[in-house]
């Protein structure tokens, strides 16, 4: 039904034009909110799916970036091992060293 046969209706019943133009105003006011709606449902269903291809992104490059630091923290840890491991071997080949020094030393005395 179009705004006039609505007008004509609404005059039949005894209803004045000014609250007929009234309610008009408000579905048309009605109709527009629903566009805007629609639009504003498009765009957030557009900005959702733009998310969800960031969010992917994202844990694509995190779980790439934490592959990378466990395997850098795992050569840390093998390098700090070999430095360890070398360290104690020339300390204890110094005090072996000292012992034996210490065993043919003269006594004083």
């Amino acid at each position: 039904m179009d705004a006039r046969s609505f007008r004509l209706a609404l005059n039949a019943h005894g209803i004045d034009r000014e609250v007929g133009d009234a309610i008009i105003d408000y579905v048309d006011d009605q109709k527009s909110d629903l566009v805007t709606n629609q639009k504003l449902e498009l765009e957030m269903s557009k900005l959702r799916g733009e998310l969800k291809t960031e969010m992917s992104e994202l844990r694509g490059e995190i779980k790439t970036d934490m592959a990378n630091i466990r395997t850098e923290f795992a050569e840390h840890k093998a390098h700090v091992s070999k430095v360890v491991l070398g360290s104690s071997g020339v300390l204890g080949v110094a005090l072996a060293t000292l012992m034996v020094i210490l065993r043919f030393y003269p006594a004083a005395g």
